[in-house]
């Protein structure tokens, strides 16, 4: 009997039609027996992430006279951070990529300040809260002995309790909760203001920031953004959560869930990347979510009204025993490099000579690197942190699968600019030390992470910083210092993040341009 394939792959394939359908039709109908809402990512177009974006682009001139685009309102804050605008040479129409939003940018020399449509103040940079690095500058000075017993005005969060009384105030915060007010960067304190939605939820995304001079309670950088939730009032329980999130509780050896809360979320489809490694952008809404956190610092979002997983996050660090190897994402790593690679160019640093760049390295090439290679000035590498059992740094980086290298394999000092983009590699001092960086270092730059940083944590701020150090600093005017602290803020803001999520730090010489010499 000839058997007629076509007719049986084609039954095959109606057999599977009718039983997904079905398999839907009940998820719906426990889905409307549960009164959860219906699903709204399965209709969502994934956007692929665009890795070539400008932290900012010029859209137009603006013709009309700068007095008519800030109301009444933001001179008066203005006035108050001791911000000059009466001297205003230049508006133009910006598209601010970073914070995804159309601004009025009017420009002194003092000040960049960014209005939205109706006259708000939405950014301020005040430019005169950062140093201008002395191009000429090549000569090497290192004094250990320098005296800075009196460096700083504002030593504690207490000295800044009248500064943020008066930020509150002039900006109408009543409501919102100050999240973050830390001094991790040296001679900045971050402060971040997130938004009471009434319920004891705070809308990371309903957020107000500003950065201060340690050393007079200057404003260097203030801004805010705004995007409210779907909703307030959540419909998924705090158990149907944890259910909802057992796929992927199921990727990891004997998790163990550390918290649940309610929080707000920009889905960002982190789970699936990792399974299809895609990188995509994040969508263009926030919903009401289900944070669950597991023991590994691994999360969770799940959606509140829907039950769905919106994405999570999780550390970029190895070691733990409750971690599981190679949940990693490609496609964001090589977005990183791209942009190092670019910024390095940038920064006048000859690939062929003065820095490397390789997508893939095995234990040998990671030991050549940092022993054997005199001639190399300038290196980023992301990698993974590898912490001991206690949570604390091993003073070691490693890529999970071919090589793992520690401070001590580092040999020779002629390093100018290095970045080790993974967990606790700046924790304390000692990778700095070792690539010869140290706090009194001229022309020397160390930057690397004091935390189990998240992964998309790392990935938003380090293209941030890429592209604020390379399109930022093309006259050499601004510090990599002046970077961090841009991506910083940018990352916060955009991010919904505190400013301990993003503790990133340096060692070195905070005027230092980043130039290649």
């Amino acid at each position: 009997m000839k058997i007629n394939r076509k007719k049986i792959l084609s039954l095959f394939l109606a057999i599977t039609i009718v039983s997904t359908c079905a398999m839907q039709s009940s998820a719906l109908s426990q889905n409307v027996n549960n009164g959860l809402k219906p699903k709204i990512l399965s209709n969502y177009t994934r956007k692929e992430l665009n890795t070539s974006y400008k932290t900012e682009e010029k859209i137009s001139d603006y013709e009309r006279d700068y007095s008519t685009i800030a109301n009444d309102k933001s001179k008066s804050i203005l006035d108050s951070f001791d911000i000059k605008h009466d001297n205003i040479k230049d508006v133009d129409f910006i598209k601010d990529n970073t914070l995804d939003r159309e601004v009025y940018r009017a420009e002194s020399d003092d000040a960049e300040i960014d209005f939205d449509e109706d006259g708000n103040v939405v950014k301020i940079f005040n430019k005169n809260d950062f140093d201008r690095p002395d191009q000429q500058t090549t000569k090497y000075e290192e004094n250990a002995n320098a005296d800075n017993s009196n460096k700083y005005m504002l030593n504690t969060s207490e000295d800044l309790q009248s500064i943020i009384d008066n930020i509150a105030s002039q900006n109408d915060l009543e409501g919102y909760v100050l999240v973050s007010c830390s001094n991790s960067l040296e001679g900045t304190w971050v402060l971040v203001w997130h938004k009471d939605l009434g319920n004891g939820v705070l809308n990371g995304y309903d957020v107000a920031s500003t950065t201060i001079d340690a050393k007079d309670g200057s404003i260097m950088i203030f801004g805010r953004k705004t995007v409210l939730p779907n909703t307030n009032t959540p419909i998924v329980t705090e158990k149907q959560a944890l259910k909802f999130a057992k796929p992927i509780f199921d990727k990891f050896e004997k998790p163990s869930i550390t918290s649940v809360k309610l929080t707000t979320f920009r889905p960002n489809f982190y789970w699936e990347m990792l399974k299809n490694n895609e990188a995509y952008e994040e969508a263009d809404f926030i919903r009401l979510a289900w944070a669950v956190t597991i023991d590994s610092g691994a999360t969770i979002d799940i959606d509140a009204e829907t039950g769905e997983i919106l994405g999570g996050d999780q550390p970029q660090a190895t070691g733990r025993a409750a971690e599981t190897p190679g949940m990693y994402n490609e496609t964001i790593a090589f977005d990183c490099a791209n942009h190092a690679y670019a910024g390095l160019n940038a920064l006048g640093y000859d690939q062929s000579n003065d820095n490397l760049v390789n997508y893939a390295l095995d234990q040998a090439d990671a030991e050549w690197l940092l022993r054997e290679e005199p001639n190399l000035r300038a290196l980023y590498l992301r990698c993974h942190g590898v912490v001991n059992t206690n949570g604390t740094s091993a003073n070691a980086v490693t890529d999970r699968k071919n090589w793992t290298v520690y401070s001590s394999d580092v040999r020779h000092s002629g390093w100018e600019f290095v970045y080790l983009d993974a967990c606790k590699t700046a924790s304390t001092s000692t990778f700095a030390n070792a690539f010869g960086i140290y706090s009194f270092s001229s022309n020397k730059f160390y930057m690397g992470w004091g935390i189990s940083v998240l992964q998309t944590v790392q990935w938003r701020f380090t293209c941030n910083f890429w592209n604020y150090a390379m399109n930022s600093n093309d006259d050499g005017s601004r510090s990599l210092k002046t970077a961090i602290d841009q991506a910083k803020f940018s990352t916060t803001v955009d991010g919904g993040y505190t400013d301990a999520q993003v503790d990133i730090r340096y060692y070195g010489d905070e005027d230092w341009n980043g130039w290649a010499y």
